[in-house]
């Protein structure tokens, strides 16, 4: 999966996700493929391959490849290298940055088709109607804070976040264990930080949303 920005790679890890939370959590689970209908795949793909390359390069940032032409401190503010204390993620061992690379990409695009399948939008496949230079612009200065620019982002569907609950717990914090040393306070650096390119995973679906009723 690493370094993969298919949009069937995704859609399928998103499945997956979702359906081991619902058997988790929900008391009467039922299976997800019943919520992501052939229309919502359709949109999703359409969607997915317009904001691609918006993704790619977000994500070469994060992981300290890249920077942004926009806004000069996104790429300290959302890549991965503030946390890893004197050495960047290219100075950790090859299995280790692999692991770091793919858990980002994995909670980013999570971040993605949760708001590409839990919520909806009436203009959503116009993807004719967005300028993708301006929603780049805008998405990356708000991408540096979207937990702030969407705080409330569980608050019509609780699922919307506990998902990333449920993902962090299960995943994400245990393989950073393996691989970066941390106690309690670096710990809770490494999730507020997930958390945000969660976060900005959906409100780049969200800002291309309102780009479409222009």
């Amino acid at each position: 999966m690493l370094n993969s920005h298919d949009y069937e790679t995704w859609s399928q890890f998103w499945i997956s996700t979702t359906s081991h939370y619902a058997k988790a959590y929900l008391k009467q689970p039922q299976s997800v493929d019943q919520f992501v209908t052939s229309d919502k795949r359709r949109i999703a793909s359409l969607v997915f391959d317009y904001i691609k390359p918006i993704c790619i390069n977000f994500l070469d940032i994060v992981v300290g490849n890249a920077k942004s032409i926009y806004y000069k401190n996104l790429s300290q503010g959302v890549c991965i290298n503030r946390l890893l204390g004197g050495g960047g993620l290219h100075l950790l061992s090859s299995q280790s940055s692999q692991t770091i690379s793919q858990l980002l990409q994995e909670t980013f695009y999570l971040g993605v088709f949760t708001h590409l399948y839990c919520c909806t939008f009436p203009t959503r496949e116009f993807c004719n109607k967005v300028n993708i230079l301006q929603l780049q612009q805008k998405w990356e200065i708000d991408a540096i804070a979207a937990d702030h620019v969407i705080n409330d982002y569980g608050a019509p569907d609780p699922m919307l976040m506990n998902l990333w609950e449920y993902h962090f717990d299960t995943k994400v914090i245990n393989a950073l264990k393996n691989h970066v040393k941390m106690g309690f306070f670096k710990a809770g650096k490494y999730k507020s930080f997930f958390r945000n390119i969660y976060l900005a995973g959906a409100l780049l679906v969200m800002d291309y949303d309102l780009s479409t009723k222009g």
